[in-house]
This record gives structure tokens, C-alpha cells and sequence, in this order.
């Protein structure tokens, strides 16, 4: 059976407990929760080994100990880009000698490093098209050498949770590149509840809010356990994703939540994201900072029970043909071309 020896830029042997107590979503395994049923063996790549700043010095140590480990494993996957340029540079150089295959969620910026990681790579899997895309079109990297492989959440653990907590119309979470300012306002002098949940550094700029939206923050972000956030999910009616101006993939992980809950999704466009829940019947996409388009979508969705019914039942059903079971069944696939290839 060809072993894989997996890493990432945050713990997994970690993620893997909490998936086994049923506290986490084998989606945030990458794949490697379910590959054995593909014919792969994987190993973690362990969590502590040298935790120093700054990030790029630790991740080129992670790397260093990565390649030492690879004499062990049939194939080096890595599920982020931060953690295999260095290993990139080696696979070119002759110095690993196993595939190397790499999930890209972010472009790629800055010609001569990133044409050294493109070219250093078996394969590149993307989580988006369009980043694909632009990579082909700045890189020109070699034929076959990359594909798009659409994440999927857990729906096996979405379903197992029983809501929890007290029952509120919106809710919004997230860590990174979002714009509460905007949705707040929206939610400004209107009837329904919001929650918010997410890392003071994002709710700075909101000044005086009020009544109607409770913000529950710390340091990182991580207010609730992902059992918690889905057991309070499951009690609201609307998932909204408040996005700012980034060039980079934003809002995947909560488009993925929810889908798995089966809820209608208002969520801020990002160029780099493929998935629009206003195409695709299941919410609406507005522009970054429009107030008065967040503050009409949630009323139309809120004021008509059978467009939200409907909106969330076309969510669960796009997660139950696009999970991360057939996310893991397609990376078999393309583990298999990266080791016929470079035998």
C-alpha cells in the first residue's frame, strides 16, 4: 500500500483526535481521514517540532525534518502552500526523491519564487479554478501538472450534531479578511438577531452596536469548538459571510459550514472563490461594503419561510454530491498519476 506523509501549516495529528471524538469535521484532514479506502496508507507528519518565529524560518524547518522523512513514504502531500516551497526547491534539485503533491488555495505572487515552486511540483491541486487559471496563464506550468479539486465538508458530522443554544436569525464567524462594519450597519435598527463570532481584531472599526447583534470575540478567533459553532448553527436561519477587499481565496471554510447545515448563505463575492450561492439558488452574493444590498437580502430571505426552506435544501443537497468523500476519492486519483509519473 503506498504510504503518503502528509503535513500542514496547523497541527493534524491534533485534528485527527478531535475528528475521532467526534469534535471536529474530517474535512480539515485534507483527504486523509478516508484515503486508506483508496489503497493509501498516510502518515502525519508529527505537530511539535520546532515552533520558532518567524513563520518562514519554522516552515523551512518543518520542511527540512519533512524531506529526512520521506525515505519512509511513497508520496509527500502537503494540504498548504506555505509549507512546500522549500521542498519544491529540493524536488527540483534532486534532493527529495518522492512526488510531491501540494493544495494551492491562494495565487501565486512574486514570478521567480513561485515559478520555482510551480516547477518543483508532481502536482498542484487548487481549490479554486480561477486561481488555477492564473497560475497557468503566469507560470506555464507543465501539461497535466495541475488540476482543480473541489473541497467538500463533512456531512457525516454535520449530521450527527444536535442543535444546541439560543436561537438566532443570522450568524456570522470567521477569523480573517472579514467585514463586520458592513454587516452590522445592515443589521442596524431591524427586528431580526444576529451573532458574531470571531477575533477582536475584526470587529475594531465597529463602533456602538446594537442590541440586536451580540459579538462574542478573543484573540484568535476561535471563540467556539467546531461542535459548538455547529450546535448554535443548527438554530439559526441564515449563515452570512461578510467579506473584505482581499487578493487572496476568503470564505470557503464557512461557504463549506454551510452547505454541510443545510442553510441559506449571504455572502460578500471574492474573485478567487468558485462557488456563488446566488447562481447557485442557495442565498446571495453582494459587493464588498454594500450595506443597503446585505440589509435587503437578509429580509427577503427572513420574511419568506418557503424561500429560505428551499435555499437551504439546495445547500445540503450540493454538499451531499460534493463532500469530502468525493474530494478524497478524486485526490486518490491524482496521487496515483503523480506516482505513475515519476516511476
Amino acid at each position: 500500500m503506498p504510504r503518503v506523509l502528509f503535513i500542514n501549516d496547523y497541527p493534524m495529528v491534533k485534528c485527527a483526535g478531535l475528528c475521532d471524538d467526534g469534535e471536529y469535521p474530517t474535512q480539515h484532514l485534507w483527504g486523509m481521514r478516508d484515503i486508506g479506502e483508496h489503497g493509501f496508507d498516510v502518515e502525519y507528519f508529527p505537530d511539535r517540532t520546532w515552533l520558532g518565529q518567524p513563520k518562514l524560518l519554522r516552515y523551512g524547518v518543518q520542511q527540512l525534518q519533512v524531506a529526512l522523512r520521506a525515505s519512509g513514504a511513497d508520496l509527500v502531500y502537503s494540504a498548504s502552500q506555505h509549507c512546500a516551497w522549500l521542498l519544491a526547491r529540493m524536488r527540483t534539485l534532486g534532493l527529495l526523491g518522492k512526488p510531491l503533491v501540494s493544495m494551492v488555495h491562494h495565487p501565486l505572487r512574486g514570478a521567480l519564487q513561485n515559478g520555482a515552486f510551480v516547477s518543483g511540483h508532481d502536482k498542484l491541486l487548487f481549490l479554486s479554478s480561477r486561481v488555477e487559471q492564473d497560475v497557468k496563464e503566469r507560470f506555464k506550468p507543465r501539461h497535466e501538472a495541475t488540476a482543480t479539486l473541489r473541497w467538500g465538508p463533512d456531512v457525516r458530522f454535520s449530521s450527527a450534531i444536535e442543535p444546541e443554544g439560543q436561537a438566532v436569525d443570522v450568524l456570522a464567524a470567521g477569523k480573517t479578511n472579514r467585514d463586520f462594519p458592513t454587516f452590522v450597519e445592515a443589521c442596524r435598527g431591524e427586528p431580526w438577531s444576529s451573532v458574531i463570532y470571531c477575533a477582536r481584531g475584526n470587529v475594531a472599526k465597529v463602533l456602538d452596536p446594537p442590541a440586536n447583534v451580540a459579538i462574542h470575540t478573543n484573540d484568535t478567533g476561535h471563540v467556539l469548538s467546531y461542535r459548538e459553532l455547529y450546535q448554535r448553527s443548527k438554530r439559526v436561519r441564515i449563515i452570512a459571510v461578510p467579506l473584505s477587499e482581499v487578493d487572496a481565496l476568503a470564505g470557503l471554510t464557512s461557504v463549506l459550514d454551510a452547505l454541510a447545515l443545510g442553510k441559506p448563505l449571504i455572502m460578500t463575492r471574492n474573485r478567487w472563490l468558485d462557488f456563488d450561492p446566488q447562481a447557485a439558488g442557495v442565498g446571495y452574493t453582494l459587493d464588498v461594503g454594500d450595506v443597503e444590498g446585505w440589509r435587503q437580502a437578509l429580509r427577503r430571505i427572513l420574511n419568506d419561510p418557503e424561500l429560505e426552506r428551499t435555499m437551504g435544501e439546495r445547500a445540503r443537497a450540493i454538499a451531499e454530491r460534493m463532500n469530502i468523500r468525493t474530494f478524497t476519492a478524486e485526490l486518490s486519483r491524482h496521487f496515483e498519476h503523480a506516482l505513475a509519473a515519476s516511476a
